[in-house]
């Protein structure tokens, strides 16, 4: 009889409600400790720490330059930095490339559909402008909770350094003609207007401890 009572005794203490709690505060540890761990390989388990790149004005991969100066042959350089900043728990390693660029109205961008370039024809066309575009980090790794520089810098000498010490430098004087002309029409009829919109992709790499 005395049994009895404290089987219903135990009933009444462990109801419902009771349970689901209980089996909860025995599932979420466990699974806080499977998503801190991934399998290397059949014997190996290593910890994957949290990281993460803070990118001040950026999307999660991805950040933008707009310039709204009007470019033109020998004007003064222009520069752009945006900061970058590592807020996880480990360091990381950083490049960045060009993904998508607008130039006078135009756009040019990675893809694989069509009007669309890859790395190497985006590249080469950079390389065609007199307008020179270069994007890079002040560091190549970014410690934990450490920042560095993302810069942007667009040039336009008067005299393109590709034609230096040639006898004839006709071809340039056309380039920057045809793309100075293009700049004035564009800014004349677009006062308002970006003359130049960059869009930058950043790869980021955690480093293993």
């Amino acid at each position: 009889m005395e049994e009895k009572k404290r089987v219903k005794r135990i009933f009444k203490i462990f109801t419902i409600p009771s349970l689901i709690v209980l089996l909860l505060i025995l599932i979420v540890p466990t699974f806080g400790w499977f998503i801190y761990n991934r399998v290397i390989d059949a014997n190996i388990e290593a910890r994957v720490k949290a990281w993460d790149i803070g990118l001040t004005g950026a999307d999660d991969n991805e950040i933008t330059f707009i310039i709204s100066d009007q470019l033109y042959p020998g004007m003064n350089d222009i520069q752009e930095t945006a900061e970058i900043t590592n807020n996880g728990e480990l360091g990381a390693r950083v490049s960045t490339s060009i993904s998508e660029i607008t130039l006078f109205g135009v756009n040019y961008k990675l893809g694989t559909g069509v009007g669309e370039y890859t790395q190497a024809e985006l590249q080469a066309l950079l390389d065609s402008w007199p307008i020179d575009v270069d994007i890079q980090f002040s560091e190549e790794i970014i410690n934990q909770g450490s920042m560095a520089n993302l810069t942007l810098r667009i040039s336009w000498p008067y005299e393109n350094p590709a034609c230096a010490g040639q006898a004839d430098v006709t071809p340039c004087d056309a380039l920057d003609t045809e793309w100075g002309t293009k700049s004035y029409e564009y800014k004349r009829s677009n006062p308002n207007k970006p003359s130049i919109i960059i869009k930058a992709a950043i790869k980021a790499e955690q480093i293993e401890e």
